[in-house]
């Protein structure tokens, strides 16, 4: 055998970073002191970074051009944001060995669901330990992916079947108030648990149904009222992150639209809500939930001074310039939602729309890089007046979302909405905004009001409740 085939007859074998080269590959012969394999011997030389070439008076005039200092970071550059540390918190509920046993009875809570029977103690402890099990995978640290999963066979499929072979409503009611009740008891608890385990929770507690919609059967869907407890608890810790807060806020306007909350609980709801609104340093699209959590809440009058105090506080947040645009027109669409006191000053109300819809107008024309967000908030602030579809309604739940349903503000509200339906038309077709329209509301919106302060029992609130921003 010629040398050339011993070469070729050589195992080839990966050598790693820093071995010599493999046999058959010239033991003898040393690989070149410099270049990458298979290349010259020659040394690379570096050249320096090549400078555009200068065409004077064009894009490509670099005469003032100044290389990158390598030592320095961009001047947009921002460092990542720290992670919070309750995202790598594990506090697992049970045991693999306790999951293995809670899973073998899950068959038996399904059946106990199903029928929607509690008569005897073994079918009270199945339902227990069928809820466990659920909340337990919930905490699970090995399946942090697959959580939002695991909360939907509780809130989702488990509640799709609860009663089911119940027909009377009261007994569904009964049932599935007992169920909800024992789901809350132990849900609460994992809210001082991971970071998603508490996303999970506040998303579940807005999600359990006392009664299913069954329009064939004559049930209207109703949520679990209580459940709005802790969601409220929720929004006052300073504990919480607003990542948490914003689930919360969703879960409590849930409820307030398809539950029935007594008065006093519909009253914290609102201060909670009207206290997380005080600072300014919190996150835009919380602030835009809270709003959008008031906008249901037919409260009136605030507990502690018995004086009208929600339209305040959205009127506040609509003239306040230092708001975000989303947030200004969620305040405009929730004033079309929220009750009124028959004293309420309407002219107060429509010119602070109007003036709104003046300053979104001129914004259009200054900031054209806000344009999304501007026509965004110019939907919204149609949304003040007209229901966005069939089951968009009031607070009050009697009457289609917008003021031009509303009895007291509705003849003032309308000469409004005519001039600002060109200017909101021709902004979301992305048109020239009409000139004598935004005139002829500006005569309509008079002297531009200052923001309302907060009323006095909120403001005092505010002081003590959870502002810490996380």
């Amino acid at each position: 055998m010629g040398n050339a085939d011993a070469q070729h007859a050589a195992p080839k074998t990966k050598s790693r970073p820093g071995q010599s080269s493999p046999a058959g590959h010239g033991s003898g012969s040393s690989p070149p002191a410099h270049g990458a394999p298979g290349m010259s011997g020659r040394p690379f030389t570096p050249t320096p970074s090549a400078v555009p070439k200068v065409i004077p008076g064009s894009d490509r005039d670099n005469r003032d051009w100044v290389p990158p200092d390598p030592e320095k970071l961009p001047a947009d550059y921002r460092p990542p944001l720290r992670a919070l540390d309750m995202t790598r918190l594990d506090k697992p509920l049970a045991t693999q060995k306790e999951l293995d046993d809670l899973k073998r009875d899950l068959s038996k809570y399904r059946t106990v669901i199903t029928n929607g029977d509690l008569a005897s103690e073994a079918d009270k402890n199945l339902l227990k330990r069928g809820i466990r099990y659920r909340l337990a995978q919930l905490s699970d640290p090995l399946n942090r992916e697959n959580l939002h999963k695991f909360r939907e066979e509780l809130t989702v499929r488990d509640m799709q079947f609860a009663a089911k072979n119940k027909t009377r409503p009261d007994d569904i009611r009964a049932f599935r108030t007992a169920f909800c009740d024992e789901i809350v008891k132990q849900a609460v608890p994992l809210l001082d648990n991971n970071f998603y385990v508490r996303l999970q929770v506040a998303i579940l507690l807005g999600e359990l149904d006392i009664l299913p919609n069954d329009p064939r059967g004559g049930i209207q869907i109703q949520a679990f009222a209580p459940a709005a407890r802790p969601l409220v608890e929720i929004l006052k810790d300073s504990n919480q992150p607003e990542a948490i807060k914003t689930a919360a806020a969703n879960s409590l306007h849930r409820i307030l639209k398809v539950g029935q909350p007594d008065s006093n609980l519909k009253s914290e709801i609102a201060q909670a809500a009207v206290d997380q609104l005080l600072p300014m340093d919190t996150h835009f699209w919380y602030q835009m939930r809270l709003v959008q959590l008031l906008s249901a809440n037919d409260t009136i009058y605030d507990r502690a001074e018995r004086k009208p105090y929600l339209w305040n506080t959205l009127l506040s947040i609509l003239n306040d310039p230092k708001r975000n645009w989303l947030v200004r027109g969620e305040a405009a669409r929730a004033l079309g939602r929220i009750a009124y006191e028959p004293s309420v000053p309407a002219a107060k109300v429509t010119q602070s729309l109007a003036n709104f819809g003046v300053e979104l107008a001129s914004a259009m024309q200054s900031t054209p890089q806000d344009e999304a967000m501007l026509r965004s908030a110019f939907v919204k602030l149609y949304l003040a007046f007209q229901p966005l579809d069939d089951s968009d309604r009031d607070a009050l739940k009697r009457n289609p979302g917008g003021l031009l349903a509303n009895s007291t503000l509705g003849p003032q509200a309308k000469p409004v909405y005519e001039q600002l339906i060109p200017i909101i038309r021709a902004a979301i077709k992305k048109q020239a905004i009409p000139g004598d329209a935004v005139k002829n509301l500006q005569a309509l919106g008079g002297e531009k009001p200052a923001a309302p302060p907060a009323n006095a029992a909120a403001s005092a609130a505010g002081t003590s409740s959870g502002n810490t921003r996380n």
